[in-house]
């Protein structure tokens, strides 16, 4: 085990998943982060490019969370464009929402999400998307349209005006 965060909370997963968590790869489409948000790990960040990790409390696991409740391989996260699939392997995964995803089964879920597994809580975001929907390079457009419609509402009205006149 190194003294690098990353050892510490991958132990002895595969070498390329950590190249991939200290490089991002412009070909996974950008990367999210995930936030350690409650537990042992609390404070813990790290950077999720591949398509497909698990998580659980043996090494073997790509993220390793040492908090009561965890099984060895808990759950197991995939990323499919925008959302991300959470399916409980080795035990239930709570969402934020108070849904439970129970053992077996899983859950198709959009970004920010923010799971529990045991007794840890994670957050997942997407560092690149913007806060809000409405953000500042889509106003132009929205005051486009509003204009828009205005013109054309404006219209309708005159030319209704003009044909009750001659009526």
């Amino acid at each position: 085990m190194t003294d690098s965060p990353i050892g510490r909370y991958l132990d002895a997963a595969p070498a390329r998943r950590l190249r991939s968590i200290i490089a991002p790869s412009p070909a996974s489409g950008g990367f999210v982060v995930l936030s350690v948000t409650h537990g042992f790990h609390a404070g813990a960040e790290l950077s999720l490019v591949e398509t497909l990790y698990t998580i659980g409390s043996s090494t073997e696991s790509d993220i390793v969370l040492r908090d009561a409740g965890i099984a060895p391989v808990h759950a197991r996260l995939r990323r499919k464009g925008s959302q991300f699939e959470i399916e409980a392997v080795g035990g239930d995964v709570t969402l934020a929402t108070g849904e439970t995803v129970h053992e077996g089964h899983g859950s198709r879920c959009r970004l920010p999400l923010t799971v529990s597994v045991g007794d840890a809580r994670i957050r997942l975001v997407n560092p690149e998307r913007p806060a809000s929907r409405w953000s500042f390079s889509n106003r132009p457009v929205l005051v486009a349209g509003s204009v828009l419609c205005a013109v054309f509402a404006l219209s309708l009205a005159a030319n209704g005006l003009s044909l009750a006149n001659i009526g």
